[in-house]
């Protein structure tokens, strides 16, 4: 799968009190089936570079049977972060990048 189209991706460390800071990266995903959902996962290995986070953006089947519709669905991943551990993330799709994000902090 070459980059889906994708929407509205964003990514941000969440200081917030209360909490564990979390590294949080959101956005939505175009997809030809309501049982084809997009997901972000850890790529394996990461780059030399360990202030980017590289991600692996797939479309993972969910049971055999989904809506013939054309839509954006929701993708979302979170992981504990600390202030400043990360500046960017990179998502991947079949070893393709298809996008670099700024990661912002929200507190």
């Amino acid at each position: 799968m070459a980059c889906p189209d994708t929407r509205d991706f964003a990514a941000w460390i969440d200081l917030m009190p209360g909490d564990e800071s979390r590294l949080i990266v959101a956005g939505e995903v175009k997809t030809t089936s309501g049982n084809l959902l997009p997901r972000l996962a850890e790529a394996e290995p990461q780059g030399i570079n360990p202030r980017d986070l590289l991600l692996v953006l797939s479309l993972e089947q969910c049971g055999e049977v989904g809506t013939d519709d054309v839509a954006y669905r929701p993708v979302r991943f979170e992981k504990p972060a600390v202030r400043d551990q990360y500046a960017t993330v990179t998502v991947l799709s079949d070893g393709e990048i298809c996008f670099t994000l700024e990661v912002t902090e929200a507190s």
